[in-house]
């Protein structure tokens, strides 16, 4: 694919202008606590899925996370994910994590004319990522990361999203 058919305005490449984001949703499974006098690390793992989309006209944000999960479904996976929290402050922490997504859908989408597939069900990706966590309320508890990190396939191809097949 080029960077034409994968942000609108492919000298901008960003959120606002990606024709293909992903929303995850995950619960918390199991969770580990070390801390001393001044510090605290968190091991939190947690399951859930992955869902990726194409946006015709994109439209994502990071003021609104749910502007990420916008225009037609392209795969699911699920997720399988552990992260590493070291808190830096009340709130805020940094997180390292790993983790894996099966994919469990792949239906064909249509760019113009041509017929494209986005990954294959069975497909397996392994994730590592880097990020900044903030905490937004610690009674439920609800937090969002931002996040940076790459995905290597089964294949062993590194990517930072399953692969985009022309299915002609």
């Amino acid at each position: 694919m080029s960077n034409s058919q994968v942000f609108s305005n492919p000298l901008n490449p960003s959120e606002t202008t990606a024709y293909f984001t992903y929303y995850a949703t995950a619960t918390l499974s199991s969770r580990a606590i070390l801390t001393d006098a001044v510090r605290s690390m968190f091991a939190l793992d947690s399951v859930g899925l992955i869902t990726f989309y194409h946006q015709p006209t994109p439209s994502a944000t990071f003021s609104n996370p749910l502007s990420f999960a916008g225009g037609t479904s392209i795969a699911t996976a699920s997720l399988h994910y552990q992260d590493m929290l070291s808190v830096q402050s009340p709130n805020r922490g940094l997180v390292t994590g790993k983790g894996e997504f099966d994919q469990i859908t792949a239906p064909t989408f249509m760019l113009g004319a041509e017929s494209y597939r986005f990954g294959r069900p069975g497909m397996i990706h392994y994730v590592s990522t880097f990020g900044d966590a903030l905490r937004t309320d610690a009674v439920i508890p609800i937090s969002s990361v931002l996040l940076i990190g790459n995905a290597n396939g089964t294949r062993q191809l590194q990517s930072s999203l399953p692969s985009v097949q022309n299915e002609q």
